[in-house]
């Protein structure tokens, strides 16, 4: 399974920070413009559970 989500969607869930450190985003890349709000970003269903985005079973 894949979860898709986007920064902006992150950041309103409270989730930017551990996404970026899973990922290794800097966490001002959205507001330096290097990265869109609107981007999506694909965790696997692991990844997503790591980091609160998805409870599962």
């Amino acid at each position: 399974m894949k979860i898709v989500s986007t920064p902006s969607e992150l950041m309103d869930k409270g989730l930017w920070a551990a996404t970026c450190e899973l990922f290794g985003f800097n966490e001002w890349c959205v507001n330096e413009s290097l990265m869109e709000s609107d981007k999506e970003i694909v965790f696997t269903e692991e990844q997503a559970k790591e980091i609160g985005l998805y409870k599962g079973d």
